[in-house]
């Protein structure tokens, strides 16, 4: 067990060191390079947040002890790299390309972080706001009468916002479900001042 914990730091460094090194496969189609890439980059930063919880959890508490100071963080930046303006430059702009291998893990690590902070309701907000920003963006990406994307084609446009249109469906699906069945969502850990505190909580459905 101790083991496997040791190499999770090197093996997830040399996850996020492997995506920018095969960037070049995932940029290639505008749906890999949003649906890929960017979600890789910030799961990477998810779990090394629950590797070093205990490093960051005192300063949590001063500077975000109700979640929503890194909940603001992490939507700001994935809104950011939402933008199609963003993902165009990204291309043709080596620090801004840099500028995605560094936020996107931060903001993974920091809404990880946040998470458990949050109270309920504010986590039911969340997964509307996300249902809503789904379909926004599918609407945005099929109706837009040019490219959106300058570095992309258009049949790849017109497939994104398809597939980010069913994504948004079958998560808002799954969010009213839980509704109906009585469910409000993931239990959420109690407060957590260490780094064994995390891991019960985590091992503990």
């Amino acid at each position: 067990m101790s083991e496997g914990r040791s190499l999770r730091e090197p093996l997830l460094l040399l996850a996020i060191v492997s995506i920018a090194l095969m960037r070049k496969v995932f940029e290639q189609n505008l749906v890999s390079h949003m649906l890929l890439e960017l979600p890789l980059l910030s799961v990477c930063g998810s779990v090394l947040a629950r590797r070093f919880v205990h490093v960051f959890d005192r300063l949590g508490q001063t500077v975000d002890a109700g979640g929503a100071t890194g909940v603001a963080l992490a939507l700001l930046i994935f809104a950011f790299w939402m933008l199609p303006r963003s993902i165009d430059q990204s291309l043709s702009s080596p620090l801004l390309e840099l500028g995605k291998f560094v936020t996107l893990p931060i903001a993974g690590a920091v809404l990880t972080l946040s998470w458990y902070r949050i109270p309920r309701v504010a986590i039911g907000i969340l997964k509307c706001n996300l249902v809503s920003m789904l379909l926004v963006m599918s609407w945005i990406y099929t109706v837009s009468p040019s490219r959106l994307c300058n570095s992309y084609l258009r049949g790849d446009q017109d497939l994104l916002g398809e597939i980010v249109g069913i994504l948004g469906i079958a998560l808002g699906v799954v969010f009213g479900t839980s509704v109906f069945i009585g469910s409000t969502g993931a239990e959420l850990p109690p407060k957590i001042s260490s780094k064994r505190e995390w891991d019960t909580a985590n091992d503990n459905p």
